[in-house]
């Protein structure tokens, strides 16, 4: 597949030619067996066979997958809407103003750099089919028309054969763009970023395929540019079984045959993208080309300064919450506004996957969500594998249960009571605010949680094997105890999340205003993972100030 940097007047045309070449390179264009009866009815049942076969998981990154098309010339601007939505086109490259009407963005063409594919068709780009060659493709076509669209680019044929527009709208070969959501400016955004692949949709459907990097700090999609990490490695998920390559700077480093998915451990620094294709009837057809993801030698973002004491803020540590216990996992710490009463109190629960963590790594934190006039709570749990579910989320509310109890003795206001965490420990705070089983066996009164900060946290654990069997794995989901009477909850996540939780993300929010609690869903960009609570620290960071609106408001 070759790809060129189209000028945006005419992209529309471009777009409607572009075509795959599915004949071998030195096939000429008198040689028709392609559009034989029986070739094209083998094509066609192996792509109703990919139809039935494919899998095509909900996009679990920051984008969804957008399908993108020109519209078409001379057709009025309804029925081009009808056959937008009728060929699952949800982008409309067209000259009018942008709009976004019954779910289909109406855009401009994008940028002259974005990567089009402009290979030529079976036939050659100067001259059309002999009168013989026509009379062929008209039978062909009336046979298996989605096959022959595809083997000659869709827009050439119907010119050829002088179709009415309706049969052949778009051309077989998509643009797919990666966008947070249906909108003109993040369309725009992502084009701008080239979070875009080109996909044989005549194919079989591309939808549901994924190319990630990934290292501690989190995720990348097309277009992202990672930091240097010497544990990034890079995935694709495919809905259908494909051959693929993976490059880097334009060499091949990684291939596998018929595979529904790849990892590449320990890459090094490049510039990364991705070739899938599909063999039937003993040929191979081009499905797949990506942008490129990029992995820098840069070194990761510099870090906020660490306060670990502050003059007006009174630090308490090693508090056993649980009567009797010794083990040090069972303790919280106390950041306490001097000289303050009444102040509203915040529980923080830290991350580290339910395995790793501790209270003494959030010192920073805690001094400077204090100083802003708020009591600020970390307790350390149990963490597994040593201590199994439900220990940690037995241990985050017997905190719980130890500061409603007792905070008012240290200047708090049992009154106004949040909780929140990060990671592992959002999961633990909106499991806790919403299974008021889990309360009640902790002594805790209803209401006694006014809201929730949950930032990139997990919120359906059926895929996770550590939390035990699958009915235990449902038992553990804070999904599964949504209710209208939650407390109002702010869901965080971040461009650069693990990946899941995004979609985790919308997915609590959604949950929850289906039940009309107070729900925000805040989307922090240019952070990951890591970075998102690494930057609570500074000065106006969109995470804090969120979570300082919910404790200050009660709203998020």
């Amino acid at each position: 597949m070759i790809f060129h940097a189209v000028p945006a007047k005419v992209l529309p045309l471009v777009l409607a030619a572009a075509v795959i070449l599915v004949a071998a390179e030195d096939e000429t264009r008198q040689d028709l067996s392609l559009f034989d009866a029986h070739k094209l009815e083998a094509l066609h049942e192996q792509r109703v066979q990919w139809m039935m076969e494919r899998q095509a998981d909900p996009a679990a990154g920051v984008y969804r997958d957008f399908r993108a098309a020109a519209a078409l010339d001379g057709v009025l601007p309804f029925r081009v809407q009808e056959l937008a939505r009728a060929a699952g086109v949800e982008i409309l490259f067209t000259q009018r103003e942008p709009r976004l009407h019954n779910g289909v963005l109406w855009t401009l063409a994008p940028p002259e750099d974005v990567p089009i594919p402009t290979p030529p068709n079976v036939f050659g780009s100067a001259m059309p089919p002999s009168a013989k060659e026509l009379k062929k493709l008209a039978s062909a076509f009336k046979q298996r028309p989605t096959e022959v669209a595809g083997l000659t680019g869709g827009a050439p044929l119907a010119t050829w054969l002088k179709l009415d527009p309706d049969k052949i709208p778009f051309a077989p070969v998509t643009l797919h763009i990666l966008a947070k959501d249906l909108t003109e400016a993040e369309v725009r955004a992502s084009l701008a970023a080239k979070r875009t692949y080109v996909a044989s949709d005549w194919l079989a459907d591309a939808k549901g395929f994924a190319f990630w990097a990934s290292n501690n700090q989190g995720v990348f999609e097309l277009g992202d540019r990672l930091p240097a990490d010497p544990r990034t490695r890079f995935n694709a998920r495919f809905p259908l079984p494909a051959n693929v390559r993976l490059y880097r700077n334009g060499e091949v480093v990684q291939e596998a045959r018929n595979v529904r998915a790849l990892e590449f451990p320990n890459a090094k620094p490049g510039d990364y993208r991705l070739e899938a294709d599909l063999e039937a009837a003993g040929k191979t057809y081009p499905w797949i080309r990506t942008a490129e993801i990029h992995f820098d030698n840069s070194p990761r973002q510099s870090l906020p300064g660490f306060q670990f004491n502050d003059p007006t803020v009174d630090i308490v540590r090693d508090i056993a919450y649980v009567d009797g216990s010794a083990n040090l996992k069972q303790k919280l710490d106390l950041y306490l506004p001097k000289n303050k009463r009444n102040f509203p109190v915040f529980v923080f629960y830290h991350g580290g996957g339910w395995t790793t963590g501790d209270r003494a790594i959030y010192t920073p934190l805690g001094i400077h969500l204090a100083k802003r006039g708020i009591g600020i709570v970390i307790p350390s749990y149990r963490l597994m594998p040593g201590d199994p579910h439900p220990a940690q989320v037995d241990d985050a509310a017997s905190a719980l249960a130890w500061v409603a109890k007792n905070i008012a003795s240290r200047g708090g206001d049992p009154q106004r009571i949040f909780i929140g965490g990060h990671s592992a420990g959002a999961h633990l705070a909106s499991l806790l605010a919403l299974d008021t089983a889990i309360q009640t066996r902790h002594g805790i009164e209803p209401g006694v949680i006014k809201g929730v900060a949950a930032l990139s946290g997990a919120y359906n654990l059926r895929f996770l094997p550590m939390f035990g069997t699958p009915e235990q794995r449902r038992q553990a989901s804070p999904m599964e105890y949504v209710r209208k009477d939650a407390p109002p909850f702010l869901i965080a996540y971040c461009q650069w999340d693990y990946l899941g939780l995004p979609l985790q993300a919308r997915d609590l929010a959604a949950a929850l205003k289906k039940h009309f609690v107070p729900t925000r869903l805040l989307y922090i960009p240019n952070e990951t993972h890591i970075s998102e609570v690494i930057s609570m620290l500074k000065d106006g960071d969109p995470t804090t100030e969120a979570v300082l609106h919910l404790i200050e408001t009660g709203q998020p």
